[in-house]
């Protein structure tokens, strides 16, 4: 679940590093609860994509994450998805795809000088959120990839249970 957050409450270092970059859009930040840790999130849109900026809740940052279209995946990446996809599911359904940028902070920053040029010190996965269907039990996951679609990762999204009737 995510909260709406003020610049006071963001940690310096993660409103500094976000700062520096010196985005042209304004930037909205969120605390995110899992269920086992808190995260802080920058988000805003630059040069036309999404973009998230994670990072744990002293401002460190973790990884950056770009929403981008399946089709901009490589061919290799998107087969493996795929085929995992219908192995492991009778039914299912991409909703968001992201890419994942993860290394060193300073490195990362230099990223956007240069954005989707190949940078070797910065790990690229893929992240992907699907809606599946195994006979009437019906799910949201999220799925990590790797550079070249191998499944790292998955979990479950669990929604807050709500005492409004949904049809």
């Amino acid at each position: 679940q995510e909260y709406r957050l003020e610049e006071k409450e963001v940690p310096m270092p993660a409103y500094d590093f976000v700062e520096e970059i010196s985005f042209d859009r304004k930037v909205r930040w969120y605390l995110e609860e899992g269920l086992d840790r808190f995260s802080i999130e920058a988000k805003t849109k630059y040069r036309g994509n999404r973009y998230s900026l994670e990072f744990d809740s002293t401002g460190v940052l973790e990884d950056i994450e770009i929403e981008v279209e399946m089709e901009e995946l490589p061919a290799l990446v998107i087969d493996s998805i795929h085929t995992y996809l219908s192995k492991t599911f009778q039914k299912s359904k991409v909703t968001k795809v992201q890419l994942q940028l993860v290394g060193d902070p300073a490195k990362l920053k230099e990223w956007f000088d240069i954005p989707f040029a190949t940078h070797e010190e910065i790990e690229v996965n893929y992240e992907i959120v699907a809606k599946t269907r195994n006979g009437q039990d019906r799910k949201e996951w999220e799925f990590l990839f790797s550079d070249v679609g191998r499944k790292r990762n998955e979990s479950e999204i669990i929604t807050k249970n709500t005492d409004i009737l949904e049809f």
